[in-house]
């Protein structure tokens, strides 16, 4: 179960991932709504057992201060991406939770 963490104002949201989307802005175009920003900014979806993010429209995204190229990357469990004014953060289970207590942990 992958899912996209973020801090919305002092509220961190929560986003599980189960098909493709489309983070930005615009209600219209985005299945994955960005706090503020650009209409489209990326494109998260499924490949094979991993989950590619990939830029739109001339965005730039960053990893630990680099670009990613146009193709955009596989992520990896705990990979910290820049969109812009957005940090978002994802996980390949539920964010926080022990695996051994199953208790949530900060």
């Amino acid at each position: 179960m992958p899912y996209l963490s973020w801090q919305e104002g002092p509220q961190l949201r929560r986003e599980r991932l189960q098909s493709a989307r489309v983070l930005g802005s615009d209600p219209q175009r985005s299945t994955l709504l960005a706090p503020g920003g650009p209409a489209v900014q990326a494109v998260i979806q499924p490949e094979g057992a991993h989950w590619r993010l990939r830029p739109l429209e001339g965005m730039v995204i960053r990893r630990e201060g680099e670009m990613l190229p146009v193709a955009g990357i596989l992520l990896e469990d705990g990979d910290t991406v820049v969109l812009g004014a957005w940090e978002v953060r994802f996980s390949l289970r539920f964010p926080g939770l022990d695996p051994e207590r199953f208790l949530e942990t900060s």
